[in-house]
């Protein structure tokens, strides 16, 4: 990734939330965002903790609660220096990983006191795949000083494996 990878990243991310229902802007309600979390290059941002055990679509699953305690935060208000801390949770199957479901929690987000906003996704196998992928995510987000309330439901399907096919000819001099 270049110089420029960030830029077009942000980019990408603010072209998608111009498409968000409502007066909040906001570009983190993607539903593998707390797998990014997860990952460990963030995790020293972050403090984790077990919360507790649970059965969920049939496997025992650990349930892992997260708060962010490093500044700047991953996830910004209006300006970039406007820390915007995240918690949550993930379920994880403790023999293989596999995360079942997360949430996502924020409050007075974007420089918007009393915002609370919540995302939900749970994630399903894709054998074809051998992984598992998101299948339906929660936005739901509260700001009552605007007496705004917002509930959405987004369901996945039809994955599909992109395919490039290349041709190519050449000829050598004589």
């Amino acid at each position: 990734m270049g110089p420029d990878a960030d830029t077009q990243t942000q980019a990408i991310l603010d072209e998608g939330a111009r498409h968000n229902l409502g007066p909040i802007l906001r570009n983190y309600n993607v539903p593998t965002l707390v797998l990014a979390f997860l990952h460990p290059s963030l995790q020293p941002g972050f403090h984790f903790e077990r919360a507790g055990e649970s059965v969920a679509d049939g496997r025992k699953v650990v349930e892992i609660a997260f708060t962010e305690t490093a500044r700047p935060t991953v996830i910004r208000g209006a300006s970039p220096t406007q820390a915007v801390p995240a918690g949550g949770r993930a379920w994880i199957v403790p023999s293989d990983g596999t995360v079942i479901r997360t949430e996502f929690r924020v409050e007075d987000a974007a420089g918007a006191p009393g915002l609370a906003a919540q995302l939900e996704t749970r994630f399903r196998a894709a054998p074809e795949f051998g992984l598992w992928v998101p299948v339906e995510m929660r936005d739901r987000w509260q700001w009552p000083g605007e007496s705004c309330l917002f509930d959405g439901k987004a369901t996945y399907s039809n994955f599909r494996r992109p395919r490039v096919e290349i041709e190519e000819s050449y000829t050598i001099p004589e």
